[in-house]
């Protein structure tokens, strides 16, 4: 249960999350949120992940030319082991 105040909603309500991990780098996360009055809203956040040959390739086939890859939104050179991909495009 959370209290007043959380991040679903305003009023007290159950949360639950369940995570899924799909085929081709799909994941999926779904929080299912019941109200007092028993209303229940279902959140679904559907990820695609990328490696950056794939993301290249999306962003190609999208009409996008200039293309540059860094580690962080300060402009760290790119390193394959970051955990932080930021892409900055012009179309």
């Amino acid at each position: 249960m959370s209290d007043a105040d959380g991040f679903w909603q305003a009023e007290t309500y159950l949360g639950m999350q369940s995570y899924y991990i799909y085929e081709n780098k799909v994941t999926l996360d779904q929080y299912v949120i019941v109200d007092k009055d028993d209303n229940v809203n279902v959140y679904r956040m559907w990820n695609q992940c990328y490696t950056k040959d794939t993301i290249i390739h999306e962003l190609k086939s999208a009409g996008f030319e200039k293309i540059q890859i860094y580690s962080d939104v300060t402009g760290k050179l790119y390193n394959e082991e970051s955990k932080t991909m930021c892409i900055v495009v012009e179309k």
